[in-house]
This record gives structure tokens, C-alpha cells and sequence, in this order.
């Protein structure tokens, strides 16, 4: 069995979950049998720079495009799993071979009116999803999402779950913080409404208060408005942000008081695993996948409001013995998410699109 993967993900990212995942298959894959291969001149992506890519002195998007083009009409492969959802595969691909597709979430078609590209990306991702012979959905809450509102008969969706995407062996970095003490820790994009940053804030304000904590965001700088709002709630002097590598983040889960995830939707939820594989105890939004994911290796607050949040957050700090047994379940909880499942499973999946 030969699979080709084509450029976009690697395109679009020079770190993000996508093209993480893309990177675990197209890298892992043949120690299951599967014969892979990467329809990419080179990238500033950092999972699959100097990963076997083809070399050029400089990084185009026209000649990955071009070479993805060429390669999906006339090199051979059995399956073509497209990274994104452009849907130019669908006038090259070969006729005898399988199309599969990820779905990641279906975000974009819940809350178009948070993305400028909302429409043209649920367009392109209806017309790959609706020819496409096999769908992996990330979480049974994805999948769902694809029959209620595709209508995408089940028989043609399989669910993979993501496996844990830090190696065993990972290394943590420490991280020079601006303060002593204890610090709640917030993970990735603020930026969209359904993260849910604002109400987060609104709600970890008078915790950080109460319990004389600290705040640590990752990602991006700070928006002007972010700072405005963190201002105003009081919090701005015991709040920092900063941008993090995969050892640095281990050790920022390792030596948080508690990671809180308040996001309104997600389509697996990897900080999750993260979070598991470092020892954090943590408290999500009861929506979406996140009962799915962390089941009870977890702690709850309801209907993403600030109310609910900082009652929820303040019983589990009041709770040491709680946090450790977070911590214990959360280890294993984890080894139902492995690697090495993801990858059988999706080795399952090739072999279902193809007939």
C-alpha cells in the first residue's frame, strides 16, 4: 500500500497540530506496512523540515503547489490523503486510486462568522468530504457534526483518534518566568470567539485574586484589546505570555497549579494529551469533545461561563488530594490514546477506502 500526502498543511504551518499529525503518518506510517510519500519541495515547517523532503536552496509555495499537482496526477499510489481541503485533487487523482480525507473539526461551519474565510474553505471542504471515499473524523463529537450537518452517510466515516504527539523521551526546558510562586496556564490561540478567552479571563480574575497567582499564556503577543481587557479586570501586572517549544511547554504543564482549557468547541483537543503526558491536572468546559477526550481524568465547569469557571477552578484548587488524582487517571487515560493506535487505525482506514 502506497500513500501520497501533498503539501498544504506544511504549506499553511510552520507549527500547528495538522501538519504534526500529517507528520507522525507520512514519518511513522512504514513501520506498519504503509509505503509513504510527501509531494513537497520544502518547507519552513519545523515537524518535517530535513525529514527525507526534497531539497531546494529556497521555499515557494508555487513550486510546492506545482509539484503536489504533478505528483497527485502522475506518480503512483494507492491512497491520496490530502493534507488540507483544496480541492484540486479531486481533477488530478489517479482513477483507481482510494481519496481520504481528515476532517479536524468542523469549526468553520459552526462559527463561520469568526472567519473571514469561512466560505470558501466550507465549500472546498464539502466538495473533497462529499467525493472522497473514506473520512477519518478526530472524535466521535466530529463525527457527529459531519452527519448533522452534511448529512455524510456513518458508514463512510471512521473515528481515529489522535494519538500522543510528544515523544516519551522529550526533554523539558525551563522557562524564565517574571515572578515567584504558583501560575495558572492557558495554551494556545486566544484570538477566535470560541476559545472563549474572554470569559476565561473574566473568570480566572478573582481566583488569580483570592489565590495570589500568576497567569501564563502561550502563543502569540498579547492584542492591544487583550491587554485592554486585562487591565481592566486587574490582572494585567500578574499575567505573561510567552512562545514556547515543545520542552519549554512540558515544563510550564509540570509546574502549573492547574491548566484550563475553556474553549467552546474543538475537534480533539490536543493540549489535553499534553496535559496528561506532563502531569497537569486540569479543568475544561463541559462541551464539545472534551467528556470524550479526558472522560474522568478531568475537572468540569458548565456552560463556559466566568461564574461557573471560577467556582469550578476554586474547588479544585481547595482540593490537593483531587488535583493528584487527576494527575493518576490522567496517566492513564493516556495510554488509551497512543501513537501507535492512531497509526493502526489509520492503517485500517487505507485499507477500508480501498475496497
Amino acid at each position: 500500500m502506497r500513500v501520497l500526502y501533498d503539501y498544504q498543511a506544511f504549506d499553511m504551518q510552520k507549527v500547528g497540530g495538522i501538519s504534526r499529525y500529517f507528520s507522525i503518518l507520512y514519518n511513522k506510517l512504514p513501520e506498519y506496512g504503509v509505503d509513504t510519500d510527501l509531494a513537497l519541495f520544502n518547507s519552513k515547517n519545523l515537524y518535517i523540515r530535513n525529514e527525507g523532503v526534497r531539497k531546494y536552496l529556497t521555499f515557494l509555495h508555487r513550486k510546492n503547489r506545482r509539484l503536489s499537482k504533478v505528483m497527485v496526477r502522475y506518480s503512483f499510489y494507492d491512497i491520496l490523503h490530502p493534507t488540507y481541503y483544496n480541492p484540486y485533487v479531486l481533477k488530478r487523482k489517479r482513477k483507481k486510486s482510494a481519496l481520504i480525507i481528515t476532517v479536524h473539526d468542523m469549526i468553520h461551519e459552526l462559527y463561520s462568522s469568526q472567519f473571514p474565510d469561512a466560505a470558501e474553505v466550507k465549500s472546498n471542504k464539502l466538495k473533497v468530504c462529499k467525493a472522497a471515499d473514506r473520512l477519518i473524523a478526530i472524535s466521535e463529537n466530529t463525527k457527529r457534526d459531519i452527519m448533522d450537518i452534511w448529512g455524510i452517510e456513518e458508514s463512510r466515516i471512521e473515528v481515529v483518534h489522535h494519538g500522543q504527539m510528544w515523544e516519551d523521551d522529550l526533554q523539558e526546558v525551563p522557562v524564565d518566568l517574571p515572578f515567584m510562586g504558583e501560575y495558572l496556564l492557558y495554551v494556545g490561540d486566544r484570538l477566535a470567539m470560541y476559545k472563549n478567552f474572554k470569559n476565561f479571563a473574566i473568570g480566572v480574575a478573582p481566583v488569580l485574586k483570592k489565590y495570589g497567582l500568576h497567569l501564563v499564556c502561550t502563543g502569540r503577543d498579547f492584542f492591544a484589546s487583550e491587554m485592554e481587557l486585562l487591565h481592566k479586570l486587574g490582572i494585567a501586572d500578574v499575567t505573561v505570555n510567552k512562545t514556547v517549544t515543545d520542552g519549554s511547554l512540558l515544563w510550564l504543564y509540570r509546574h502549573a497549579a492547574c491548566f484550563i482549557y475553556p474553549s467552546y468547541y474543538e475537534g480533539f483537543g490536543i493540549p489535553i494529551l499534553e496535559a496528561f503526558q506532563a502531569g497537569c491536572p486540569m479543568l475544561l468546559n463541559h462541551a464539545s469533545c472534551f467528556p470524550e477526550i479526558a472522560a474522568d481524568a478531568a475537572a468540569y465547569f458548565e456552560d463556559a461561563s466566568p461564574d461557573s469557571l471560577y467556582e469550578s477552578l476554586c474547588a479544585l484548587l481547595d482540593n490537593s488530594e483531587q488535583r493528584k488524582m487527576l494527575c493518576i487517571k490522567g496517566k492513564e487515560r493516556l495510554k488509551q490514546f497512543s501513537t501507535q493506535n492512531m497509526l493502526e487505525c489509520t492503517r485500517l482506514a487505507y485499507m477500508h477506502a480501498m475496497g
